[in-house]
């Protein structure tokens, strides 16, 4: 009788364990998928982008397309090290601007939500807006806010007013 029941405790616990573990590997996977489908989006690279003067040197000066969200997020945060003056960050702007244009040509939706705190949401939530199908990036975010994260926030908070200007009407 002894052996038995040692012997279904020990079944028991391997059982539960193996359920842990599947259950953390599958919340594993669920937010490397989220990460590799949201890099997808932002680096998608836009075409038909008009280049004016100031964008075709700015793009000289960085080196860069600037035809994706993530390029241009990426330029316009780390602006002081690129030592961009007020009018080429401006350009910066304007270019997501064409981008979300480019997005709602392609009737593509999208939001983008920082977070902060100690549990911060990372992942693609699916919403309905003004019967358009939106997804909600979910980029998830530290406890600490420095400059660079200021500068991210805020171009992140121009595209999405561009944006909802068009899914509000």
């Amino acid at each position: 009788m002894k052996k038995s029941l040692i012997f279904f405790c020990t079944l028991l616990i391997l059982n539960m364990t193996h359920g842990q573990e599947e259950s953390i590997e599958a919340h594993v996977y669920s937010v490397e998928s989220s990460k590799v489908k949201i890099d997808e989006i932002k680096n998608y690279p836009v075409n038909g982008l008009i280049d004016n003067d100031s964008i075709i040197k700015l793009k000289e000066k960085l080196n860069s397309n600037l035809n994706t969200i993530a390029s241009c997020v990426l330029n316009y945060k780390f602006s002081k090290v690129n030592k961009l003056t007020s009018d080429e960050e401006i350009q910066l702007l304007n270019r997501i601007s064409q981008i979300v244009e480019m997005f709602i040509q392609e009737e593509k939706y999208f939001y983008f939500q920082l977070s902060t705190g100690y549990a911060p949401v990372y992942g693609i939530e699916l919403k309905t807006i003004n019967n358009k199908e939106v997804k909600v990036i979910h980029l998830g975010g530290g406890c600490l806010i420095n400059e660079v994260k200021k500068k991210e926030n805020e171009v992140y908070a121009y595209f999405n007013a561009k944006m909802e200007s068009y899914i509000e009407d």
